[in-house]
């Protein structure tokens, strides 16, 4: 690209060198070589257009930024006037008055210089100076910017091409009359073109008010300057003589240069009154932009009221904004953030949201501008508050269709508010309740982790409170699963060593799940563990937990419990259950299965008497291949999706077929015949087995 660029501006230095040469050569002679003036305007058209691409690397044609094309032309027409004043102090000639010598051009050395140096630098500069004003009237280009500029061009080329023509060119009749009227008509079109063209100045609307004042100050010596140059320097008939090509194209582009900047000017007058409006628009924008960028990155509600108010009342210039947001439990409205309004402005301000204007805008889902409060009724709302406001603008914050507060702005003058600020003011309050929810969603999502968190460390908590490993008792085949319907819940199982030949076995549910079921669960876990070796007897122990429990329990809760102790020696298993599930007995022997139901009341329900009569004690001796089963409800009232429960004659239908099976066998295979049953249903409740098989002759210790 680089070579490029050298090869391109290599060729523009040797075409001007060669013009020059030419040029010189001519003044030697005294005269215009014969023929060489033919060739001569071709090498010169040639020579501006090879300008084109050395321009188009400058800053100015680079640049799209409309205040740098505007100081392009500045800096154009300066140069053409620097050089006017510089050739005009050299050559000592005056351009105004004809010398006797024909040509004019070649008359003196300095009418040469002059004629070649002004007439090549006006031309080259107005080359880029064409190139600015493309950039200028394709800005915000439609279809027919491009056709209309292009036309102008090939008219501009053709005006060039008959300026090398009048009626001394040749014998033949050029200056005859068809001839004449197509160059009028040429002429006329091309100036209808330069005003379509100049047309094309929407640059001037997105201008800010300092920018146009700028453009202003550089566009009055720029129309001065251009209506000087196009009526008076370009008009040098040292200019003509030089070149007719040349002179064509510096009249015509100088015209089109000062139609532009001429209305360009007018524009930028007319539109000066209303770059107020503008401004305050482009700071709208930007604003809720701001607002937009800067909310994005908050998500504490408490922060994000204050910043939304105070770069609202900056925008709408209120003299008293404030946020309300309607309180879920009563209704009313709360406000939450105010500017310009103090503590005890704030609290004269009703915030009932059944009457007056929050009642209107909570019934209409729509935004209300009172320009006249002091006569409007449903503004008594306000009328006590100490800041009189004339004008009142409420805009609600709606989410989901429905209003979650209001957003009020409020003025001293009455008639201060428009529908634009009605407008800018509903943008903010939607971006309001955008980031309100948000930031809700965050902090219910935050309250939801760290819940999850606190869920996860109670699980495992849980999970150490079980057993590790099953007892390995001799004769005994021992197997036991605790699923929690959450992460937490209150079931539980344990077993505990009674000496050297006894087994407890206990299964506890605490009403309801959750965190608060698994701490009494942890709670039930460690009264068993301290009373264990002092009560032999089920009943005794569990008339004790029920004691030390009752007065520890919320009211809502209760503990069902199933605890029994198996004698390995005696062969025989004691049992207490207070209002748990019975246990499922399945007797090899008899080839059947039954519940062992001793009566008894769940835990906290009842301290004194009744508790203690109620509850029994049940014996049955065990045998070779005999099951129990110890379970909570969650497996019996497990329900499909048809709310069928899973129910007690199910469970004595699959141990009597699977008894052969071992603890661990029944455990899995009954686990997966619930999961089967219940489906795709939602598990309601914790599951909890303990399935202990006499397998075998045993010793009599535990293990």
């Amino acid at each position: 690209m680089h070579r490029l660029n050298s090869v391109k501006t290599a060729l523009f230095v040797m075409l001007l060198v060669l013009a020059l040469a030419l040029d010189f050569l001519m003044y030697l002679n005294g005269n215009f070589i014969s023929g060489v003036q033919y060739l001569r305007e071709p090498l010169l058209i040639i020579l501006v257009i090879s300008s084109i691409p050395l321009w188009n690397r400058s800053r100015f044609v680079v640049n799209k930024n409309v205040i740098i094309k505007l100081k392009g032309l500045y800096f154009g027409v300066a140069l053409i006037y620097g050089t006017y004043v510089l050739l005009k102090v050299f050559s000592n000639t005056s351009v105004g008055l004809r010398p006797n010598a024909e040509p004019m051009l070649l008359s003196s050395f300095g009418s040469f210089i002059f004629g070649t140096v002004f007439t090549l630098t006006s031309a080259l500069i107005l080359a880029g100076m064409f190139l600015i004003l493309r950039d200028l009237v394709f800005f915000k280009r439609r279809k027919t910017s491009a056709r209309n500029f292009n036309f102008l061009f090939v008219l501009l080329s053709l005006e060039i091409v008959f300026a090398n023509f009048d009626k001394n060119s040749f014998s033949s009749g050029i200056g005859w009359p068809p001839f004449k009227f197509l160059r009028e008509a040429v002429l006329y079109i091309l100036i209808v073109l330069m005003v379509l063209n100049a047309l094309r100045n929407s640059w001037v609307n997105y201008l800010n008010k300092r920018q146009k004042i700028h453009c202003l100050w550089i566009g009055a010596p720029l129309v001065a300057g251009m209506a000087v140059f196009q009526f008076e320097l370009s008009q040098s008939p040292l200019i003509e003589e030089y070149s007719r090509s040349l002179s064509a194209f510096i009249d015509k582009s100088g015209l089109f240069l000062a139609i532009y900047v001429g209305m360009g000017f007018l524009s930028l007058l007319l539109h000066l009154p209303t770059a107020g409006i503008f401004d305050r628009k482009i700071r709208e924008i930007e604003s809720l932009h701001d607002l937009s960028r800067t909310l994005s990155s908050v998500f504490d509600s408490k922060k994000i009221a204050p910043m939304i108010t105070s770069k609202a009342a900056a925008i709408i210039r209120s003299d008293a904004l404030w946020l309300t947001l309607v309180q879920p439990n009563s209704g009313r409205l709360k406000v939450i953030s105010a500017e310009n309004l103090d503590e005890a402005e704030i609290k004269t301000l009703k915030l009932s949201s059944s009457n007056g204007v929050n009642s209107w805008i909570i019934e209409n889902k729509g935004s209300l501008l009172i320009n006249e409060a002091d006569k409007d009724s449903r503004c008594g709302t306000f009328s006590e508050s100490d800041k009189k406001l004339g004008s009142i603008l409420g805009v609600p914050l709606i989410s989901q269709n429905r209003v979650l507060g209001i957003l009020y702005s409020g003025k001293t003058e009455p008639f201060a508010y428009d529908e634009d600020e009605r407008e800018l003011l509903q943008a903010f309050a939607n971006q309001a309740t955008i980031t309100l929810e948000n930031a809700r969603l965050f902090e219910e999502l935050v309250v939801k982790e760290r819940l999850e968190q606190e869920l996860k460390i109670a699980q495992e908590a849980q999970r150490k409170l079980l057993p590790k490993v099953m007892p390995q008792l001799p004769g005994f085949d021992i197997d036991a699963i605790c699923i929690t319907a959450n992460e937490v819940g209150g079931d539980y199982y344990d077993f505990f060593k009674l000496g050297k030949d006894k087994l407890a076995i206990t299964v506890g549910d605490v009403s309801g799940k959750g965190a608060k079921a698994a701490f009494y669960m942890a709670e039930l876990k460690g009264i068993i563990e301290s009373v264990t070796n002092i009560y032999a007897s089920p009943k005794e122990l569990v008339t004790h937990i029920n004691k030390t429990l009752f007065g520890n329990l919320e009211p809502q809760f209760f503990i069902s419990l199933i605890y029994a102790v198996l004698d390995i020696k005696k062969k025989e298993l004691t049992l207490a259950r207070a209002g748990h599930c019975p246990m499922l007995y399945y007797s090899k022997e008899k080839g059947e299965a039954c519940f062992v139901e001793p009566s008894g009341l769940g835990l906290g329900l009842e301290f004194g008497r009744k508790f203690d009569e109620t509850l029994c004690e049940q014996k049955i001796k065990i045998k070779r291949g005999d099951v129990m089963v110890f379970y909570t409800d969650g497996l019996i009232e497990a329900r499909n999706p048809e709310q069928k429960e899973f129910d007690q004659e199910r469970l004595l239908d699959f141990i009597c077929k699977h008894n052969i099976l071992s603890a661990a066998e029944i455990k899995e295979a009954l686990v997966k015949e619930v999961n089967s049953f219940v489906g795709r249903a939602k598990t309601h409740d914790d599951l909890t087995c303990v399935v202990i098989k006499m397998s075998r002759k045993f010793n009599t210790e535990i293990v």
